[in-house]
């Protein structure tokens, strides 16, 4: 957060010009504990988090289907999928 107070005035277009909503996350301020600041900053790494439980929550589905495409890509190609170590 800033070291400089912001008017009353400008406060207030900010938050009218969003919406009631962060302006990176679009959280609307109703569903947070406090009221948001002009110059807040959470969002960012609470965005990060929930991208990471998004990805690792989802990924017994997609890396099954993802590991699937390179092998079937592999050899279409043509290309061996497993490499025989001498």
């Amino acid at each position: 957060m800033s070291q400089t107070r912001l008017p009353a005035e400008l406060r207030q277009r900010v938050r009218a010009r969003a919406g009631g909503c962060c302006e990176y996350c679009r959280l609307p301020e109703t569903y947070s504990f406090a009221v948001h600041q002009v110059d807040h900053k959470h969002c960012r790494t609470m965005k990060r988090l929930f991208d990471l439980v998004l990805v690792l929550g989802w990924a017994p589905f997609w890396l099954p289907l993802v590991l699937v495409l390179a092998v079937l890509v592999r050899v279409r190609v043509g290309v061996p999928v497993f490499f025989l170590q001498h």
